[in-house]
């Protein structure tokens, strides 16, 4: 039997679609979501079903396939990741399928596989544990059996193909809650087309009433996530345009290209697919309102819901990307058949065809080469890393504190040092100070992992009480962060070197460190408070060379000028800490309390 040279070429495409999803699958560390996901199908079963219900926000399908597939293929990045390839890989033969059944040309269809194989946004999403391949996978799938059934090829009325639509469209639907939108496009769908054919929109009716009666008791009596959700990184009140404008660039060019490139390369696409949709209706109406209603309806009803709670991201509609990729590959064929007809050669054709192909080829190239080489769009930061870290320098007594909720330290952690989140809301408050106080009675260290401002804790607030309060002992740069370990109170009071030296009736230095770091020397001071003081007093260190004699002189206000003496509290420890450059030849120094040119003491030479 003659193996049909349209599946060999479809075949080099699926090849060509799992290489580009393989690679690199495990270079990035996994992304909070990414760690959430597998951490969260580890919990025991029945723990994960409640919170299922009652707070992750997705449906069950994916939670409880990943849990049988990494029972049997392990937790780590490249197993859980292919996961999502294996779907990513899947959607090109599908979406092959899908516009062979709906438009019946090869050459379309081997367009729309070749666009899906090649997209980075798709690929992006491939090498992501989320639910973001299996759920176009499977609509993809729904949507060829409903064409199976809508527009037999072949005589006949079976209705075998409906039968299982229903088993796919409801494994959709308990994949990603908006493919519910694609089945609301599906009905308008039929009921305007198919009114007159009562015996086919009765066979439709009753799979609707057995999709809901498999379905919404999900949804509106086990779990509470369709009513009470909303998305804390989601967007609200995004104008209609603006979401129609925002899919489609994402979803055509992805949005690792350069956003200026963006911001116009989308519209010659955007022309392409108006035009084809417009000459699609023309040619069959139709088909034309399936792409209408398919791409529109659940873009409206994702706009709708964006007024009352935040419930838009691009990727929430990642289940109506292949209409895009099926109208761009009918318009490209069909505009290289006409100019077939007017040429009258077939190579006319094949090099529109492949002239377009290039095109998109070229920005994916871009957008991909961004993705895996450009540090500012990389996939997520270099938590394997921040983790090897603490991994290898991890003491009994020491915490860790993020002040963002981020799970993936969690994953990658072998410390087993107890890891928290301060604050626990956005915002901190008092009983954010409250935890803070308890590291110091119950650790000697903390490891410490600033947020950016516009994540959480806006105004830093953690960092600022830890530099006022602990001690700062190392700090190392990680990709984008900054990794800080710092002593508590109950570790430096213990090792310090003790000076007790009391500045009237104002403040006592309780102790120094000193550490040497190339030719500059660190100095921390440990201050205590011994009443709230009103005055602003500032700390002055005369250093001393080998005879005694001053060298030089630093006066600054507490803290690196972060802690004046006026925000100082009775029986309060401060931590103070002073860089000085240039400090080869200090052999001692000094210390003074001072307002003006009036000081409170000095203290005798002090040793490095």
């Amino acid at each position: 039997m003659r193996f049909p040279k349209s599946y060999l070429v479809l075949l080099l495409i699926i090849l060509f679609a799992f290489a580009l999803r393989v690679y690199r699958l495990d270079f990035f560390s996994l992304r909070g979501d990414e760690s959430f996901t597998v951490l969260f199908v580890q919990k025991p079963f029945a723990q994960m079903w409640h919170e299922t219900l009652t707070v992750e926000p997705n449906p069950p399908l994916m939670y409880l396939v990943l849990r049988g597939w990494i029972a049997a293929a392990g937790a780590s990045e490249f197993p859980t990741r292919f996961f999502s390839l294996f779907f990513g890989v899947l959607c090109v033969p599908l979406i092959y399928h899908l516009a062979r059944e709906i438009f019946s040309w090869r050459a379309a269809a081997l367009v729309a596989a070749f666009l899906m194989a090649i997209n980075p946004y798709q690929i992006w999403h491939s090498q992501d544990v989320r639910n973001y391949t299996l759920w176009p996978a499977l609509s993809l799938l729904a949507l060829i059996f409903f064409w199976k059934w809508y527009a037999p090829r072949t005589e006949g009325r079976n209705a075998l193909p409906l039968l299982w639509f229903v088993f796919a469209e409801l494994a959709a639907l308990y994949a990603h809650y908006y493919e519910a939108f694609i089945l609301l496009a599906l009905n308008i769908f039929v009921f305007a087309t198919l009114w007159r054919e009562r015996k086919k929109l009765a066979q439709w009716i009753g799979a609707q009433i057995v999709l809901a009666v498999l379905y919404l008791p999900y949804p509106l009596l086990l779990s509470n996530r369709v009513s009470a959700y909303g998305e804390g990184s989601g967007r609200q009140g995004v104008a209609l345009w603006d979401i129609a404008r925002e899919t489609f660039s994402a979803f055509v060019l992805s949005d690792t290209l350069d956003e200026n490139v963006r911001a116009w390369l989308w519209i010659p696409f955007a022309l392409v697919a108006l035009a084809s949709l417009v000459y699609l209706w023309t040619r069959d109406w139709k088909r034309g309102l399936f792409f209408l209603l398919y791409a529109g309806a659940p873009t409206l009803a994702v706009f709708a819901l964006n007024t009352i709670r935040p419930l838009y991201l691009e990727r929430y509609l990642n289940g109506i990307a292949p209409a895009y990729y099926l109208l761009l590959a009918f318009g490209i064929v069909a505009f290289a058949r006409r100019l077939q007809t007017r040429f009258g050669t077939p190579n006319v054709r094949r090099a529109t065809i492949a002239l377009a192909a290039v095109g998109f080829a070229l920005a994916a190239f871009f957008a991909l080469a961004n993705y895996w080489t450009n540090p500012a769009y990389a996939k997520a930061p270099d938590w394997r890393g921040l983790a090897s870290i603490i991994n290898a320098n991890a003491q009994r007594g020491d915490i860790i504190v993020q002040n963002f909720p981020e799970t993936s330290l969690v994953y990658y952690d072998q410390s087993k040092l107890p890891l928290v989140v301060y604050p626990e809301t956005f915002l901190p408050d008092t009983k954010t100070t409250q935890q803070l106080n308890a590291t110091n009675a119950n650790y000697q260290r903390v490891w410490f992992i600033p947020a950016a401002p516009d994540v959480w804790d806006p105004e830093q607030f953690v960092e600022s009480w830890l530099d006022r309060r602990f001690d700062l002992l190392n700090e190392w740069r990680v990709d984008n962060f900054r990794l800080r370990l710092y002593g508590t109170p109950s570790q430096f009071l213990n090792s310090m070197q003790r000076v007790n030296f009391d500045f009237g009736e104002q403040m006592t230095l309780l102790g120094y460190r000193t550490e040497r770091v190339n030719d500059a020397l660190r100095i921390v001071l440990y201050w205590r408070a011994r009443e709230t003081l009103s005055h602003a007093y500032e700390i002055r260190i005369t250093l001393l060379d080998e005879n005694g004699k001053p060298l030089d002189e630093e006066t600054s206000v507490p803290a690196r000028g972060a802690y004046p003496t006026t925000e100082w509290r009775k029986n309060q420890i401060i931590v103070d800490q002073h860089e000085i450059p240039n400090a080869a030849n200090v052999k001692a120094f000094q210390v003074s309390v001072c307002e003006a040119d009036t000081c409170l003491g000095t203290t005798s030479p002090l040793q490095p």
